[in-house]
């Protein structure tokens, strides 16, 4: 819950396409629209619209707190490694495969705010050593944009 209110604006995804082993950036703009400072708990979620088994539509990939101020906006970067995508097959082998993958940016799996897509690119099926869970977050070019915070006077 929160006092302020958040905009969520200007998705990128680069490359459009990548194969097992590399990562995708996807980036989006957010910023605090209200009136006071505030916390905003950005999430991403993804999945991959056809696969050899049944998937789930949305998997939480990464998510990041951000503190904003009044005004302030903030460039959030997600460095999703494509083997975050993996699943056990039919034979329980962990698998990537290619295919198109659907991103989602929101507060919460029921309130998405932005929406994207890659490609997996390579073999139909690429085996996967390890199971990836991390998915780094960077945080940039903070900036006041249209609104002035008060500061208080002594």
């Amino acid at each position: 819950m929160s006092y302020t209110s958040f905009e969520y604006s200007d998705i990128r995804i680069a490359p459009g396409a990548a194969a097992s082993g590399k990562q995708i950036a996807i980036s989006l703009k957010l910023a605090n629209t209200g009136g006071v400072a505030g916390d905003e708990v950005v999430q991403l979620y993804a999945g991959q619209e056809y696969a050899s088994l049944p998937r789930p539509v949305k998997e939480l990939k990464g998510f990041r707190r951000v503190s904003l101020d009044s005004g302030e906006s903030c460039e959030l970067t997600f460095h999703l490694p494509v083997d975050a995508m993996a699943f056990h097959d039919e034979s329980l082998e962990l698998v990537v495969e290619r295919g198109r993958v659907r991103v989602f940016l929101g507060s919460s799996s029921e309130d998405i705010r932005l929406e994207g897509q890659f490609t997996i690119a390579g073999a139909v099926k690429t085996a996967v050593q390890n199971r990836v869970f991390a998915c780094p977050v960077e945080v940039s070019r903070q900036q006041t944009v249209g609104r002035r915070v008060p500061t208080p006077r002594s």
